[in-house]
C-alpha cells in the first residue's frame, strides 16, 4: 500500500492509505466449472490446472503493472493467463531456474474479469516469465480496450483512486 490518503467519493470516508495492487485468487473459468471437475482440478496460488469434462485448460498467475503518473511504482492487478499445454509444461520446468526470465514471452488469453474495464476475459497476452521468486509479468496485446490503453499509455492518480473505490465498495 501506499501513504497516498484521499476521501472515498463513493462512502464519503478518509482512507489513509491507496492499495496500489488488487487481484484474483483463481481464473474465471474455477467457477464455472462444477464441483465435481473442481475436485479433478489443481489449484495453486501460481498455477491452475482445470480438469473439465471435455478439456484440461492450463493457467498461470501474473501481474499486469499499470504506470501512474506521478509515482515510482506500478498500479498491479494480480490476473491469471491460459496457456497452451506445452507452455503450461515449460514454465512449470523452469519454475525454480535461474535465468528463467530468458525465455521468451509465452502467448496466453486473459482469464480474469476486471470488474473496473469492459469485459476483460479472453484478451490477447504475452506472459514475461520472471526472475525465481517473482510472478510473471502479463502485457495485454495493445488495442483501444481499456485495459490495454492504461497499460501501455499509463494512467493519473485519479483513475487509480477511481478503481480503488469500485473494487473497495462494489
Amino acid at each position: 500500500m501506499s501513504n497516498l490518503g484521499w476521501i472515498c467519493g463513493t462512502c464519503g470516508q478518509r482512507h489513509d492509505e491507496l492499495p496500489l495492487c488488487f487481484g484474483a485468487d483463481e481464473p474465471a473459468l474455477w467457477w464455472v466449472i462444477s464441483d465435481e471437475e473442481r475436485a479433478r482440478s489443481e489449484l495453486t496460488k501460481s498455477a491452475c490446472v482445470i480438469q473439465a469434462s471435455d478439456e484440461t485448460a492450463f493457467f498461470v498467475r501474473g501481474h499486469i503493472e499499470i504506470p501512474v503518473a506521478g509515482l515510482d511504482e506500478p498500479f498491479t492487478w494480480g490476473v491469471w493467463a491460459s496457456l497452451s499445454e506445452s507452455n503450461f509444461i515449460r514454465t512449470q520446468e523452469l519454475w525454480n531456474t535461474e535465468g528463467r526470465e530468458k525465455e521468451p514471452p509465452y502467448f496466453g488469453w486473459l482469464s480474469t474479469n476486471l470488474q473496473v474495464f469492459p469485459d476483460t476475459m479472453y484478451l490477447k497476452t504475452m506472459v514475461q516469465t520472471s526472475p525465481v521468486g517473482s510472478v510473471p509479468i502479463i502485457t495485454v496485446e495493445p488495442t483501444e480496450h481499456p485495459l490495454a490503453v492504461a497499460q501501455h499509455q499509463g494512467v493519473t492518480l485519479d483513475v487509480v483512486r477511481s478503481w480503488v473505490e469500485k473494487m473497495l465498495h462494489g
